[in-house]
């Protein structure tokens, strides 16, 4: 949680915004009034527009004006992610020659990467609120927002990925059994939930109201621009497509550097450490559009029952 006076919580939209802003960053609204609606935010217009045009400018200038913390908490995430993918292929190694799991270094390791994302997604998240409420803030408060509010979402994040692979177990042998046709439907099952879910990190994040409230939020939010984020998901895979083909996958860049077999191991590390930077601005550029469908929402929502 924040000091007491680094931030308040709007009364009208629940979303957690900076000591020194006018009014809430979301719905535009100031702390004691519920008539006044405000100006539109810079970049996004009043109403119900959720056009392609309209959230790629408002993402596009928000990532402009937070490079300042987005470069160094991508390269900061990527290489605990590096270190942790390290430190698992050693132990991984290692469990063959000494005849066991080091269990200190997989506890380490599963700990580290447990970490990475939600502390670096809150932390992001944290620079986007700043720059567009023009209340830009210093990475140090970015990353102290970051850890209180991204740790917090841990025991969901290991519960909802817990429930993941049951269902995944569950469902592996009517998939096989389908063959193509289970595929594509799997894949359309992905589609239709990123599509609900798209905002919930933003929501889960701004709100402080934890991973389950946040995806059931983002379902509420994102009911009147269903289509827009259909598009969004693919264009997040094509994105993560094009960066495991361009760059490669960190994870086995490191297996290969770690294996011993390899006279080339500190450039197989640099390669990892790029792919797995690259993937973090993925990342924060995904958020930045999942941020800005969830403004939008929100501000629309309490648009409409000011009215």
């Amino acid at each position: 949680m924040l000091p007491p006076m680094s931030s308040f919580n709007c009364p009208h939209c629940h979303t957690s915004n900076p000591a020194a802003a006018p009014a809430c960053c979301n719905c535009g609204l100031a702390p004691g009034s519920r008539s006044e609606t405000g100006p539109p935010p810079d970049g996004v217009a009043s109403g119900d527009d959720f056009s392609p045009a309209s959230i790629g400018s408002h993402a596009l200038r928000l990532l402009g004006g937070t490079l300042p913390q987005l470069l160094p908490v991508a390269a900061l995430a990527a290489a605990l992610q590096l270190f942790s993918t390290m430190l698992t292929a050693t132990t991984v190694r290692n469990s063959f020659a000494l005849g066991g799991p080091d269990w200190k270094a997989m506890l380490l390791s599963g700990v580290l990467s447990m970490i990475v994302f939600p502390v670096a997604s809150a932390t992001y998240l944290r620079a986007l609120i700043g720059f567009d409420s023009k209340a830009p803030t210093s990475l140090g408060t970015c990353l102290t927002f970051g850890l209180g509010r991204g740790l917090g979402l841990i025991p969901s994040m290991i519960a909802l990925g817990i429930l993941a692979f049951i269902c995944g177990i569950v469902l592996i042998i009517p998939l096989a059994i389908l063959g193509t046709v289970g595929m594509a439907l799997l894949g359309l099952l992905g589609l239709f939930l990123g599509a609900r879910w798209f905002a919930a990190m933003p929501a889960a994040v701004l709100e402080d109201i934890g991973l389950w409230a946040g995806l059931s939020r983002s379902t509420e939010l994102t009911r009147a621009c269903r289509p827009l984020t259909c598009g969004l998901v693919l264009v997040a895979l094509a994105m993560n497509y094009a960066v495991g083909q361009t760059v490669g996958d960190g994870t086995t860049l490191v297996a290969v550097a770690m294996s011993g077999y390899s006279h080339s191991k500190g450039v197989l590390l640099g390669k990892a450490y790029l792919a797995d930077f690259v993937q973090m601005l993925i990342v924060c550029v995904q958020l930045t559009l999942a941020y800005v469908v969830y403004r939008q929402a929100t501000r629309n929502l309490e648009y409409n029952s000011a009215f």
